[in-house]
C-alpha cells in the first residue's frame, strides 16, 4: 500500500472534496481520484461516498481514516526524528513556519540560537500550514512554528502552545459588531464574512462568540 494513497485519502476526508485535496497534496485532481480508486481496489471496499457533495467517507472510510492517520503520523514522526538527528550531525535543521511568523519572530530567535551554537544552519520552509503533516514527511523537518493545528496534529506529532494572541476585528461604524462596542455581553453570537489572505475561492466566514 503506497503511503501517498493514504495521504491523498486523508486530504479528501479533511478538506471535504477532491478539488481541495488536490490543492493540499499538490497533485492533479485526476491523480487524486486514481489514488483513491487504487486504495479502494486494494481494500475491496468503498471508502468515499461520491454521490454526496462534498464527498464524505463511508462507514468503512471513517474506520480506515483512523488507522491511516496513525500510519501517516507515525511515518512523519519517524522521518522528522531522523531528519533532526541528521541535522544535528550536519549542524543543519529545517523549520516549517508561515511568512508572518518567519518575518516577525524567527529572526530574533535564530540570532540567539546561532549565537549559542556557532556553525548551526537553520533552513526555513515557509508557506501554507494546512499540509504540515505531509511536509514533515517530505521536507524532513525537525520542528514547526505555526498557528495551532485544527484539527490537532495526527498521532506521532507532538504539539505545544508557545503563546496566545488576541484577535481584533475591524468593521465599519454601522456594523452590528460596532454597535456592541463598549457593552458587556456574556452571551450571543454573530456569523459574518471576513477577509483572509491565502484563502480559498469561497468566502470564509467568521463566527464570533460573546
Amino acid at each position: 500500500m503506497d503511503l501517498e494513497w493514504l495521504e491523498t485519502f486523508l486530504a479528501v476526508v479533511d478538506r471535504g472534496g477532491f478539488t481541495a485535496a488536490a490543492e493540499q497534496v499538490h497533485r492533479s485532481q485526476s491523480r487524486v481520484s486514481a489514488h483513491i480508486a487504487s486504495l479502494e481496489r486494494q481494500l475491496g471496499v468503498r471508502l468515499l461516498d461520491r454521490t454526496r457533495r462534498p464527498a464524505a467517507p463511508t462507514a468503512a472510510g471513517e474506520i480506515f481514516a483512523r488507522y491511516a492517520r496513525d500510519i501517516v503520523g507515525g511515518v512523519g514522526s519517524a522521518r522528522a526524528a531522523i531528519g533532526a538527528l541528521k541535522g544535528l550531525d550536519q549542524r543543519s535543521l529545517t523549520l516549517i513556519t508561515t511568512p508572518c511568523v518567519g518575518a516577525a519572530l524567527i529572526p530574533q530567535v535564530l540570532a540567539r540560537v546561532t549565537a549559542d551554537r556557532p556553525g548551526l544552519r537553520v533552513e526555513l520552509a515557509e508557506g501554507s500550514w494546512h499540509d504540515v503533516e505531509r511536509r514533515f514527511v517530505a521536507d524532513g523537518a525537525a520542528m514547526a512554528v505555526l498557528p495551532r493545528l485544527d484539527p490537532p496534529a495526527a498521532n506521532g506529532l507532538r504539539e505545544r502552545v508557545l503563546w496566545r494572541e488576541p484577535l481584533k476585528v475591524v468593521v465599519s461604524a454601522d456594523h452590528e459588531l460596532a454597535q456592541d462596542a463598549g457593552r458587556s455581553r456574556t452571551s450571543g453570537s454573530c456569523d459574518v464574512p471576513w477577509c483572509c489572505p491565502g484563502g480559498s475561492a469561497t468566502t470564509p466566514r467568521m463566527s464570533c462568540a460573546f
